[in-house]
């Protein structure tokens, strides 16, 4: 897939789909790989490893484009198979045994997900998203080595976004907690 067909996609089945499902079809259409033939072959994708930045940065990272309205569960998910596979490709973070390791505090897309835990309209992605949110978070833990949740690790967190205001770190910071505890993840 090019780019200018995946735009006429996202314009045809995102922006103005006829019904809901189409929305949701290609959503899983650029999200999911192709079905392996063995084990030892390679995971193809819709969206391949150069179109992964583009679609990313682009589509998913501009509020003027994903619209919280998108952010239904196929749309979540997208996103974080688009957002998991585009930092690993470029050495922000690796999977392990589907755990996040991180191997540099800076992801990118990373207020996305914030966006979508502070406004997402659908319960369950803002549920997805600060799942997503605790796994980063016991990932920075281990690997800065830090201690608690503290305004330090929700400003990392948070990253250089505009949106890292005090008063939102002091609530993501909460938001981290809440959820760690939810979770029952022993707090060093």
């Amino acid at each position: 897939m090019n780019l200018q067909l995946f735009e006429e996609l996202w314009s045809a089945f995102i922006e103005s789909p006829n019904t809901s499902d189409e929305r949701k079809i290609l959503f899983l259409y650029i999200s999911k790989p192709w079905e392996q033939l063995k084990e030892s072959k390679p995971v193809y994708y819709f969206i391949d490893s150069a179109l992964c930045k583009e679609v990313l940065l682009k589509y998913f990272c501009e509020s003027k484009i994903f619209k919280l309205d998108y952010a239904n569960f196929e749309g979540y998910k997208c996103f974080e198979s688009i957002f998991l596979r585009y930092n690993q490709q470029i050495g922000n973070l690796n999977l392990d045994n589907n755990k996040i390791v991180l191997d540099s505090s800076s992801v990118e897309g990373m207020h996305v997900i914030w966006r979508l835990v502070f406004s997402a309209n659908n319960e369950e992605v803002k549920a997805l998203a600060s799942d997503l949110l605790v796994d980063f978070c016991v990932a920075l833990r281990r690997k800065d080595s830090l201690q608690t949740i503290d305004y330090d690790l929700a400003s990392k967190l948070l990253g250089d976004w505009e949106f890292a205001t005090a008063d939102r770190i002091e609530l993501a910071k909460n938001i981290l907690k809440q959820y760690i505890q939810k979770y029952c993840l022993v707090l060093i």
